[in-house]
């Protein structure tokens, strides 16, 4: 999750720094107030009642859910009504129902990037399509709620769940490294498949490594393996996470 909080200042959280893992702290160590922003806007992952509720308390101020892509395509905010409306003129969104679950996918047509535009691109977000009814009187489109990835998540021993936009990140800039995937079948362990290129060292798997822990604490056990190739879904495409523990 991440955020923008609106003020004299202006910041932002990602990876492990979290509001909510923020809010959390400053609650448990009484500095509820500390940090006093006028707004929190909040992305990336799916915003949990709770979560809000402690960044509220954590922040006093307001928390405003809102959902986007790095890839242009879709931009969802919240209304001071709590309705989720979907901006048109951003890009047009889409729900597909997934057969046999009630889910719907968002698919969406970006009108925003000039440089490489997209077509019913398929998100892998999920989304509960609106029933209508009473809302702020805006005429945009909307949608009842966002779900969260179709991705799955890693769970680490101190209880947090990273999702895959700040995973993504620790292999950004890992020297040697082509691909990579993060597979857990057990909480307090995970397994890296890697695609390398032939000037792969012990190094760079060390760096890796720190890149993790930056995001996933220093519990959980983190194991790297080579690899010729990374396994792929049905439809052919390459999952970052795949994970048997808890919900994905």
């Amino acid at each position: 999750m991440s955020t923008s909080c609106s003020g004299s200042t202006r910041r932002s959280w990602s990876g492990t720094r979290r509001p909510c893992t923020v809010a959390t702290h400053l609650l448990a160590e009484g500095g509820v107030g500390r940090i006093q922003p006028k707004a929190v806007i909040v992305s990336s992952e799916t915003l949990r009642p709770r979560a809000r509720a402690e960044i509220e308390q954590a922040f006093r101020c307001r928390v405003t859910n809102a959902y986007s892509l790095g890839e242009l395509v879709a931009y969802v905010s919240e209304c001071p009504e709590g309705g989720m409306h979907v901006s048109p003129d951003y890009g047009v969104v889409q729900l597909s129902s997934r057969p046999g679950t009630g889910d719907h996918e968002i698919i969406a047509t970006g009108l925003f990037n000039r440089a490489m535009p997209l077509l019913r691109y398929r998100t892998g977000d999920l989304a509960v399509p609106s029933e209508g009814g009473p809302c702020c009187g805006r005429g945009l489109p909307r949608v009842d709620d966002l779900i969260g990835r179709v991705d799955d998540l890693v769970h680490t021993p101190e209880g947090s769940v990273v999702g895959p936009a700040p995973m993504s990140l620790a292999f950004q800039r890992v020297p040697h490294l082509v691909r990579a995937q993060v597979v857990q079948d057990d909480p307090s362990a995970i397994e890296i498949r890697a695609e390398v290129s032939p000037g792969w060292i012990d190094d760079d798997e060390a760096f890796l490594v720190r890149e993790l822990r930056k995001r996933l604490g220093s519990r959980l056990a983190i194991t790297v393996e080579l690899v010729d190739s990374l396994t792929r879904t049905g439809g052919g495409k390459e999952r970052l996470i795949i994970s048997t523990v808890g919900a994905s």
